[in-house]
């Protein structure tokens, strides 16, 4: 990811249609790493309530 990427997704288990888990969103990053901060139970409980008020 590059400038501007900071509030991407992380995401895994995608499938071919490119649907997958967000699993942390990325806060920073140098030219080896991306940094992101996991997103635990409470995000998931937090998205589940807004796709299904």
């Amino acid at each position: 990811m590059g400038v501007g990427s900071s509030g991407g997704p992380y995401m895994v288990d995608l499938d071919p249609a490119g649907m997958g888990t967000v699993v942390a969103v990325n806060v920073s990053s140098d030219a080896a790493y991306g940094y992101g901060t996991a997103l635990g139970p409470v995000a998931s409980r937090l998205f589940a309530q807004s796709e299904h008020p």
